[in-house]
């Protein structure tokens, strides 16, 4: 690839063409400081555009915008004489950013998505996730399509940990459903986990009751929490989950429910824990009693036959003639 230094007027640079853009992300202010400071040490690399006297930029958009932005006329730019071809282009752009600061995932989605343009997957798999720091395996490759297909909004909640990367890739199979729970998430700070059980049950609830994410995230329930300034965002978002818990599950939450109110009107000593079976799926019970000495077994024991005698656990066994 030849190409020859020379100095381009700035107006002369169509900074709207993006194709070989691989690093999106904002914030130059430290990029500008060196430019006053040192000027551009590193020209850039641009080539004669279809435009009539315009060139299209390989690599340095960033420098090029910076020195835009600081009110540069002009910069001193490597012209691409020769014509290769835009595989060979991308490839130039992509390994003049691979020196800088390590790419986020949604830059690491785009560039798979733009390495497909010129490679079998095959290729991109070995040759190329490797140099992203992406384990090179079928995926790898092929979570980066589904961040990469995302709408803007969600990709820029990715970058801004506002969604978790794995929740993203389970929105991206969810169509126009995505959004609105990419924007709950956003109005409610949910953990990892937290936000995986909030789309799973929106999931569900969607699919058994053939209703929307959307009509199912806009229930008066969860408006009237959102809408309510008394509560933190924790407090809030444990009043959805609840909430969206309630729907999915009805039973299993009002034995729940029923179990928990049983066991405080029981009164057990901090040493007895009372478990329910799993899920409620079951019909035995247990039962743990710790302690250190004899006599302490001897004062649960005396307890646990009041217990015995409950009407309240009578009934809740079954047991009630």
């Amino acid at each position: 690839m030849e190409f020859t230094s020379k100095k381009i007027s700035l107006s002369l640079i169509d900074r709207s063409d993006k194709a070989f853009e691989v690093r999106r992300r904002s914030g130059d202010d430290l990029l500008k400081k060196s430019l006053n400071k040192a000027g551009m040490i590193n020209s850039p690399y641009l080539m004669l555009s279809d435009a009539p006297d315009k060139y299209k930029i390989i690599c340095g958009f960033k420098r090029i915008q910076a020195a835009f932005e600081l009110g540069w006329k002009e910069i001193t730019a490597n012209v691409i004489d020769d014509c290769p071809g835009e595989k060979e282009l991308f490839l130039l752009a992509l390994y003049d950013n691979l020196s800088g600061f390590s790419f986020n995932p949604v830059e690491k989605a785009d560039i798979v998505k733009s390495l497909l343009n010129y490679f079998s997957e095959e290729e991109v798999i070995k040759k190329y996730l490797s140099l992203l720091d992406m384990t090179p395996v079928f995926n790898s490759l092929e979570e980066s399509l589904l961040i990469s297909a995302l709408d803007p909004e969600i990709k820029q909640g990715i970058v801004e940990n506002t969604v978790a990367r794995k929740n993203a890739v389970s929105l991206s199979r969810m169509g126009e459903d995505a959004l609105p729970l990419f924007r709950l998430f956003l109005k409610v700070n949910f953990s990892t986990s937290k936000q995986a059980e909030i789309i799973d049950n929106c999931c569900d609830i969607s699919k058994r009751d053939t209703l929307s994410i959307a009509e199912i995230l806009t229930a008066k329930e969860i408006r009237a929490v959102l809408s309510r300034e008394d509560l933190t965002l924790s407090q809030k978002g444990d009043k959805i989950r609840l909430f969206l818990r309630r729907k999915r599950f009805p039973r299993l939450v009002s034995l729940e429910d029923g179990f928990l109110k049983l066991k405080k009107s029981l009164g057990l000593t901090k040493n007895i824990r009372f478990e329910s079976p799993p899920s409620f799926e079951g019909d035995v019970y247990s039962l743990q009693i710790n302690l250190r000495t004899v006599e302490e077994l001897k004062s649960s024991a005396d307890h646990l036959k009041r217990v015995s005698e409950s009407p309240l656990l009578k009934e809740f066994l079954g047991e009630v003639k």
